[in-house]
């Protein structure tokens, strides 16, 4: 049995007994790009089964092996550790992935529209419908590509309507993903159902 780390009401920290045999969800990382490699390996780190997707073949097999097409310090070598223990896998099949995970980030890029300053959330909506497309249980769907508050909450009826019967997918955004307009604007922490 582990510690896990918390507060009393001091705020004192104190440690709650937990068990190994806990069942933790298992995730996967759409995008496997600066934010998606690095959250895919950071999840495994912190102990959970993580498969990174992506479109491209050569960025799998690359990562698969522990090379970053980028430069983040540590990096590497923390993904060379996670593939090695069997916790940190990638692939290119959405639908293997989707089936085998419970939760579900969203990591692709949000670029500047041509001739505009709005960001083009394309890659994020075709995300967002291929992992709806090949649910085969209840998930969650959680927003980490830079986007405005709204769209993550708004995709959220459109893979429902994809998904199957038997699976209803769950919709949130991170703070740190939504890119406000101004200070007043909603945070898209909420879980839309």
């Amino acid at each position: 049995m582990k510690k896990l780390p918390g507060h009393d009401a001091q705020n004192e920290p104190t440690t709650t007994p937990i068990d190994d045999t806990t069942a933790r969800p298992r995730l996967s990382v759409i995008g496997t790009g600066y934010l998606g490699a690095t959250h895919a390996a950071a999840m495994a780190e912190l102990g959970f089964q993580v498969v990174g997707v992506d479109t491209d073949p050569h960025k799998v097999a690359e990562l698969q092996e522990g090379r970053v097409p980028f430069f983040e310090p540590g990096l590497p070598e923390l993904i060379k550790r996670h593939v090695a223990s069997g916790r940190l896998t990638f692939t290119t099949d959405i639908a293997e992935a989707t089936a085998a995970s419970d939760v579900h980030f969203i990591c692709v890029g949000t670029p500047q529209q041509s001739g505009s300053f709005a960001a083009n959330l394309s890659y994020v909506e075709a995300a967002a419908r291929a992992i709806a497309s090949n649910l085969t249980h209840d998930a969650v769907i959680v927003g980490k590509s830079t986007v405005p508050v709204a769209p993550p909450l708004a995709c959220a009826p459109s893979s429902r309507r994809r998904s199957p019967r038997a699976s209803r997918p769950k919709w949130s955004g991170t703070p740190s993903s939504c890119a406000r307009a101004r200070p007043s604007a909603t945070p898209c922490t909420r879980i839309a159902s």
